[in-house]
This record gives structure tokens, C-alpha cells and sequence, in this order.
């Protein structure tokens, strides 16, 4: 049985998570986190990484906001065709990189800045709120906010897979 969301411990994690993704990228020089990472599929660099997922968790944050305040709400209404979650991310990295490395961070902090706020303001009932989310399909706002702190790790792991792979010649 999956262990019960609360406002402080869902706090705690998304901080945790934000915390260990930005020690992995903290001593990089600005080449680094300008070279294509050799892992990633798209090309992107640790820069476009992290645009990525400031964005990411900017449309998140959206949707979770409709959650609380609309009854079942569809982040991407059927009449609008399916959703290509590849296409719209490589169009949001490339809206973004002309962004500098400064820049990118000071959206990544926002982003979470936001994130915090609105977790902070949250009542633990409002976690059980459902919607139908593009990528996943139904879910809770409990659920779509765990993706976040996932999403930071999964792209840490990315990161330093990639950084390695670049170290030592391999990818």
C-alpha cells in the first residue's frame, strides 16, 4: 500500500531531490553545461537539461493548480489531437537556448520557488483531487506532484551518466 502523501514530507522530498540535482551540476565549467551530453538522445546539454525541467515543472505546476481549483480537469483537451510529449519538450528546450546558464537556474529556482509555495498551501485531502494528465493519463494531484521530485531525479542521473560518458570518451 503506498505510503500516505503529506504537506512536509512531499516538501522535504521535492527539496531533497532539487538539492542532490543541483550538487550535480554545481562545479561545472560553462563548457560543460554547454556540450551535448553523449547520453542523451536529443542532444541536449546539462543546460538544456535544466531548462527542460524548469519548464517542465512550470506545466506541471499548471495542471496541479487546475486540479484544486477544477473538478476532474484534461490538461490537454482529446480535440486537440494526441500529445507528443518528445515534440513538445525538444520545442521548449529550443525556445530556451538562447537562455544563459545564469538564466536557466535563476527559472529552475522559480519554478520551484512556485512549486513550494503552492505544496505549502496545499490541505492533505486536496491530494486526492483526479484529473487526466497528457502524458499519464488519470491521476492524482498527489501523484503529479511526486512526478516532480521523480523527473529531478531522473535527470540527475542522466546528468551524471552523460558527464561520465563524456569523461571517459565512452557514448
Amino acid at each position: 500500500m503506498p505510503q500516505p502523501i503529506s504537506v512536509p514530507g512531499l516538501i522535504a522530498k521535492l527539496n531533497e531531490e532539487r538539492a542532490r540535482l543541483l550538487a550535480a551540476v554545481a562545479d561545472l565549467s560553462e563548457a560543460e553545461v554547454t556540450c551535448p551530453l553523449p547520453t542523451s538522445e536529443g542532444g541536449w546539454s546539462v543546460k538544456d537539461v535544466l531548462a527542460h525541467v524548469a519548464i517542465s515543472e512550470a506545466a506541471n505546476l499548471a495542471f496541479a493548480k487546475r486540479l484544486v481549483a477544477e473538478d476532474n480537469p484534461v490538461q490537454i483537451p482529446p480535440d486537440q489531437g494526441p500529445f507528443d510529449l518528445d515534440r513538445w519538450n525538444n520545442s521548449q528546450v529550443r525556445r530556451r537556448q538562447h537562455l544563459t546558464w545564469a538564466q536557466v537556474q535563476d527559472d529552475l529556482a522559480a519554478a520551484r520557488h512556485d512549486t513550494l509555495d503552492f505544496v505549502a498551501g496545499l490541505e492533505e485531502t486536496q491530494f486526492d483531487r483526479r484529473g487526466i494528465q497528457a502524458v499519464f493519463g488519470e491521476m492524482t494531484l498527489g501523484q503529479l506532484l511526486k512526478i516532480l521530485y521523480r523527473h529531478d531525479r531522473m535527470h540527475r542521473e542522466e546528468i551524471e551518466q552523460g558527464l561520465a560518458a563524456a569523461r571517459t570518451g565512452a557514448g
